[in-house]
């Protein structure tokens, strides 16, 4: 029996790219799980992302015992990935770092392809991951929840060669999971679109805030008897 499963899940309209995905795990006898899930009517694309979390627990919870290797249904797997389970760490992805022409850096962590060993720090990180899914900011989607969740104490994270989460715009030979680009021409919220209703949102908790510390000023005044404050 296998020590490892690929596992991952789709919504109906990524059915051709498990299909596909799928004939190429069969082709060099992957051990797999892909998971049909149905869609959310009026679901944006973002929030679909943010499922992803839960559905990683649920693989937990069906392969105990068992690496996971978790992987996006839009693309294509050119090898084994017994390898997988030679990882020291309890969770492993592929983090692409960059320099910005400001001069500032840049960390994108690719959610494509996660290794998850079975420990109890690499499930502790993936419900961490799923209580930060569960309470998103406006546009969030799976990576910003998963990147928030790195700080989950006690869990030995590693990098991932870029060849295990490879994609066209990669310099890497040898790629042994491709990944596509099923959502290129999905609608999605845009950053000028999110950016302004974070504004929005900081000021009215801002506000919020502040009219809440008056009251709390004017509660304690009147407590000890000062009376109303002048005008």
């Amino acid at each position: 029996m296998s020590s490892y499963v690929v596992c991952g899940w789709y919504t109906p309209d990524y059915a051709g790219w498990a299909n596909d995905l799928r004939q190429s795990l069969l082709r060099h006898g992957q051990p797999f799980e892909l998971v049909r899930v149905e869609s959310h009517p009026g679901e944006g694309w973002e929030a679909t992302t943010m499922r992803k979390a839960r559905e990683v627990l649920k693989s937990l919870d069906r392969h105990a015992g068992k690496t996971i290797i978790f992987i996006d249904v839009d693309c294509e797997v050119a090898g084994d990935l017994a390898p997988l389970t030679q990882l020291r760490g309890d969770v492993a992805f592929y983090v692409h770092p960059r320099r910005r022409r400001s001069g500032h850096t840049k960390a994108h962590i690719r959610s494509g392809t996660i290794v998850l060993k079975p420990t109890p720090e690499a499930r502790r990180f993936v419900e961490r991951w799923v209580d930060i899914s569960d309470r998103p900011e406006y546009g969030d989607v799976d990576q910003d929840a998963l990147l928030l969740s790195i700080n989950t104490p006690g869990v030995l994270f590693e990098q991932l060669d870029v060849k295990w989460c490879y994609t066209k715009s990669d310099k890497c030979n040898g790629p042994l999971i491709i990944h596509g680009s099923a959502s290129k021409n999905v609608a999605k919220i845009g950053t000028t679109r999110r950016r302004l209703v974070a504004l929005a949102n900081r000021l009215f908790r801002d506000r919020a805030s502040r009219s809440e510390g008056s009251r709390f000023a004017n509660r304690a005044r009147l407590k000890a008897g000062l009376g109303e404050p002048a005008e």
